[in-house]
C-alpha cells in the first residue's frame, strides 16, 4: 500500500464525490464518513483510478481451507445500476441493514455476497462508508 499526503486524499476523495454528483447536503450529513474516506487513502487502502473506480486494498485478505489467498482486493465501480442493486438486494429483507449494506458492496464490486460477508469487519467498514453515498 502506498502512503499518501492527507491533503492529497482530501483531493482524491471530493474529485471521487464530484463524479458521484453528491450534493452538499449529503457531504454534510455524511462528513464523518469523508473524513474516514480520506483517511483510508491517505494510509493506502483506497486510491481512485482514472475512471473514478476505487481500488480497497483488504488488511485481512481471505483465504481458502488450503491459505491460499482468494480475495485481497475490491474495486468499486463509479456508478451503479438499479438492475445491479436490485438483483444484489434478492431475498435481503429491508429490515436487514447490515444484509443491504453487503448487497451495495457486491452490486458495486461484483464479488459475490457470500465473500463480501466472509470479509474481516475492519475491511467491510471500509465497504460500508463506500456503499452509504449510493443510498
Amino acid at each position: 500500500m502506498i502512503q499518501i499526503t492527507e491533503e492529497m486524499a482530501h483531493e482524491e476523495v471530493q474529485k471521487w464525490l464530484n463524479h458521484r454528483g453528491v450534493r452538499q447536503s449529503k457531504r454534510d450529513a455524511l462528513q464523518n464518513s469523508i473524513d474516514s474516506l480520506i483517511e483510508e487513502f491517505a494510509d493506502g487502502t483506497l486510491r481512485l483510478d482514472e475512471d473514478f473506480n476505487i481500488h480497497q486494498t483488504l488488511r485481512f485478505p481471505l483465504k481458502n481451507e488450503n491459505g491460499d489467498i482468494t480475495l485481497s482486493s475490491l474495486k468499486y465501480n463509479s456508478r451503479a445500476r438499479q438492475n445491479q442493486i436490485n438483483l444484489a438486494m434478492s431475498n435481503v429483507k429491508a429490515n436487514n441493514g447490515l444484509g443491504m449494506i453487503t448487497a451495495y458492496i457486491s452490486a458495486l464490486t461484483g464479488v459475490v455476497k457470500g465473500l463480501v460477508d466472509s470479509m474481516d469487519t475492519e475491511d467491510h467498514k471500509v465497504g460500508q462508508i463506500i456503499a452509504s453515498f449510493f443510498f
